[in-house]
């Protein structure tokens, strides 16, 4: 054994062959082998990954796509300790930036809740920063993970770690960045990082083919959330009324009557099934007037099947300014009969009191026998509150008003929403 075998030698191919690993040296840009030949001279190989220029050295090698394999005949000891010295300083000294060794797009899950693509970087000899990410061109939101946990300065303030610097020397890194992906289709990823001991930002460009399905439903709905709704009671709930609000920044978000779009995600498979949505209401205020960042705020209403102790994934779609108001098919309706609204599904029959609008009637269609089906009293409502009883005064309800101050009746496929406000009756200076 010469003093290179103990330096660079570190296993045996098949052939015997000497190996020089790249995750050895961290982030070493080339493979390198080592063979004794028969007249004591030792022969190099360098393998450089993704590189455009090579050793100036007499080369009688090959070149592979995007590689370059080069061949050298170094000296016969006692010159191969020199030699080596010189291949450990070449391979160690100041390569920070990372490596990437897997590429694989993926749908929401538990511990990334948003459609992403994820990459594993390799560990390096020294810290660096993730300065960005881009997808297809656009800048994207990333998240790190390390030793299984999310990189970020809740987790690891200890250490010194935030969402995008100081990755710490030796850590293999898997990286969340969110993207659009489409199935089937070529996409680009781009990765800037900033080595500690480097000039300059390094960016590295990731070229693959996602694969035929599990991809993002809505190409051109710019931006996406995810609710993950956990039954954990052996219950089944099955068409159960959910509503949720969501904000953003109102730059972002035409119209989310227009734009919003509901599907549930089939975590196994990433097959994405849309479902009839309603938005119920949407506000805009602005977060500090100095900075001038207005926000809009949306409720919407959909129906959730959850089984007993499943989860069920539900993403939230929009920013296309181009998109036109869903129409979805519904059993709700709302008629009239002698000044008297009735609201109907494939269960329920509800009646609105002709002068209040309060619930006046209630009849179910499945779920009682005989003639026991629902109460109405057409005279009086069945239900009062809100109220209040001053000193001095008459008992005030809602039920009283004839009409309601204001009144609207929105009619959608999730719901049927009858609103009405204003003061109480005998009451005026309390508002409901």
């Amino acid at each position: 054994m010469t003093h290179g075998d103990s330096i660079v030698g570190e296993g045996l191919d098949p052939t015997g062959t000497r190996i020089l690993s790249p995750y050895h040296f961290r982030t070493n840009p080339f493979m390198v082998f080592l063979a004794g030949d028969q007249d004591e001279r030792m022969k190099l190989t360098v393998l450089f990954a993704g590189r455009d220029s090579c050793l100036s050295c007499a080369e009688k090698g090959i070149s592979a796509q995007n590689d370059h394999r080069k061949e050298f005949y170094l000296m016969s000891s006692p010159h191969r300790f020199f030699c080596c010295i010189f291949l450990f300083f070449l391979a160690t000294v100041a390569h920070a930036i990372p490596r990437s060794t897997q590429l694989k797009f993926e749908w929401p899950n538990d511990t990334v809740r948003f459609y992403h693509v994820a990459i594993a970087l390799t560990p390096t000899s020294a810290t660096y920063t993730i300065l960005g990410a881009s997808f297809d061109g656009k800048s994207e939101v990333f998240v790190p993970f390390i030793d299984g946990k999310m990189w970020q300065r809740e987790f690891l303030r200890s250490e010194g770690g935030s969402i995008n610097e100081n990755i710490p020397a030796g850590k293999e890194v898997f990286l969340a960045v969110r993207c659009p992906w489409e199935n089937g289709k070529k996409h680009r990823i781009s990765l800037s990082f900033q080595g500690g001991d480097e000039e300059g930002p390094k960016t590295i460009h990731l070229d693959s083919t996602a694969p035929e399905k599990g991809g993002y439903p809505f190409p051109g709905w710019a931006s996406h959330r995810v609710l993950v709704l956990a039954e954990d009671f052996g219950i089944p709930h099955l068409k159960d009324p959910q509503i949720q609000f969501i904000t953003e920044e109102a730059d972002n978000i035409g119209s989310w009557e227009r734009e919003l779009r509901i599907a549930h995600i089939d975590p196994e498979t990433g097959e994405a099934k849309e479902i009839p949505s309603q938005v119920l209401f949407v506000n805009e205020k602005a977060d500090e007037p100095e900075k001038g960042k207005v926000y809009s705020t949306c409720q919407a209403a959909f129906l959730a099947d959850v089984g007993a102790n499943e989860k069920r994934y539900y993403g939230f779609f929009y920013g296309n300014p181009a998109a036109t108001t869903p129409e979805y098919q519904t059993d709700l309706t709302l008629s009239e009969e002698e000044e008297t609204k009735w609201i109907e599904n494939d269960f329920y029959r509800v009646s609105l009191h002709p002068k209040s609008g309060q619930l006046n009637g209630f009849f179910t269609k499945k779920f009682a026998r005989g003639d026991k089906k629902g109460f109405y009293g057409p005279k009086y409502p069945v239900h009062y509150n809100p109220d209040v009883w001053p000193k001095g005064r008459s008992w005030s309800h809602v039920s009283d008003w004839s009409p309601p101050p204001n009144v609207t009746t929105e009619v959608g496929p999730v719901c049927i929403v009858h609103r009405r406000w204003g003061p109480l009756p005998w009451t005026p200076e309390i508002e409901t």
